[in-house]
């Protein structure tokens, strides 16, 4: 009885692991689009943005840097910025500035041609000019979005 038990988890474990390295053999024929490269590249950059911005205090204001994270808006790439400050602080005004300062330091050229550098420059400038900036305005004491900014 010992060895039928042990003959059946033997054959299911080679099974399982048959079935495994087919899963994996599917998965390296499967090619990733351009597009996805770029999405999970952002995915990436994004929390160590975070870990790097974290509540750095923004010059000449009174926000700091809560968190940064990826966003894909109407089939586009970017990123979304939040800015956390004391209630009294928040206009919606700040959105204007922000929103261009961040387009102005990101997305970099180097960057669009470390995603992609096999890309026109023609292409790089284009996803340049449509890449997405938001950015959230955060109430520093309760956590509440107050302010939702977009280009």
């Amino acid at each position: 009885m010992k060895r039928f038990i042990l003959l059946a988890l033997a054959a299911t474990s080679v099974a399982s692991f048959s079935a495994s390295a087919d899963v994996w053999s599917r998965l390296k024929t499967t090619p990733a689009t351009k597009y996805d490269v770029g999405r999970i590249y952002l995915d990436i950059a994004a929390p160590y943005m975070t870990e790097q911005l974290q509540g750095e205090k923004i010059k000449h204001t009174k926000y700091r840097v809560k968190k940064i994270e990826s966003v894909t808006t109407g089939g586009r790439l970017g990123f979304k910025f939040s800015f956390e400050a004391k209630e009294k602080y928040i206009k919606k005004d700040d959105c204007a500035v922000f929103l261009a300062a961040s387009k102005r330091i990101l997305p970099s050229d180097k960057m669009i041609s470390d995603i992609w550098p096999d890309l026109s420059d023609s292409s790089k400038k284009k996803i340049a000019e449509e890449f997405v900036f938001e950015a959230d305005l955060v109430n520093k004491d309760t956590g509440d979005i107050l302010v939702k900014c977009r280009i």
